[in-house]
């Protein structure tokens, strides 16, 4: 995850002393922000034309970016907004139903719900804070950026998330 983030940055710099790299940066940059988009808007109908439109903005201003190390962020944040623009647009031809995304329970081997599962249950917001610290490996400071909220409410609803999933976990091992 590291040595991505470092090899990313390398071809930012490449790509802004005008090396041809880009095919290789969207390459990248594609397949993070479609996951992105998928934990966002779940197993909604429009996270490929999210996904698309949050992808189409970054490599339009990419090689403007003046602080490489920030683009992680950046990425993040634009693929938010952009999913969140469409959820707004939506909403009114939408149920607030289809705006929650909740995945049906995944049963083990032995009937026990796992932690995907749990995290799978979580609500939108908690999901997509779960995802970028622990699978993208994001600092609250980062996470609060990309979601535009202060740290401290991102640490209170870090913290809720996992109190959510141990609460479910225990629930169903019981």
């Amino acid at each position: 995850m590291k040595s991505e983030k470092v090899y990313l940055e390398y071809l930012l710099l490449k790509l802004q002393a005008g090396d041809d790299v880009m095919d290789t940066v969207v390459r990248i940059l594609a397949s993070k922000v479609k996951a992105f988009t998928f934990k966002i808007m779940g197993d909604h109908e429009a996270v490929e034309d999210c996904a698309q439109d949050a992808l189409l903005q970054v490599m339009q201003h990419i090689k403007r970016i003046k602080s490489v190390p920030a683009v992680h962020t950046w990425v993040y944040k634009v693929t938010h907004s952009a999913c969140m623009n469409h959820l707004r647009k939506n909403r009114q031809h939408e149920s607030d139903d289809a705006l929650l995304v909740m995945a049906s329970a995944e049963q083990g081997l032995n009937g026990d719900l796992d932690v995907k599962t749990a995290i799978k249950r979580l609500s939108q917001m908690h999901q997509m804070i779960v995802y970028l610290f622990y699978y993208e490996g994001f600092n609250i400071k980062e996470i609060a950026d990309v979601v535009s909220k202060p740290a401290g409410t991102i640490k209170y609803e870090l913290f809720e998330a996992r109190g959510a999933i141990k609460a479910f976990l225990t629930n169903k091992s019981t």
